[in-house]
């Protein structure tokens, strides 16, 4: 998701560069906050979040006993 929406961003801060005036483009440059340095930190810290979950998953996990009662 996070990279469909950099695409996005790129897209849309790519058609302002094309339709504005010359001398507007390094203000939109200045606005474009969303480069490839955002998106990795972005991807790490999602990845982080996940792997978080997942450690607190499987302790929790470690608090249960579970038995099978065949008849």
């Amino acid at each position: 998701m996070l990279e469909d929406l950099h695409k996005e961003h790129q897209i849309n801060f790519n058609k302002l560069r094309h339709n504005l005036p010359e001398g507007c483009v390094p203000l939109v440059d200045q606005a474009d906050y969303f480069d490839e340095e955002k998106l990795q930190h972005l991807r790490k810290r999602t990845l982080d979040i996940g792997n978080e979950a997942i450690r607190n998953i499987e302790g929790e996990l470690d608090n249960y006993i579970i038995g099978f009662t065949f008849k």
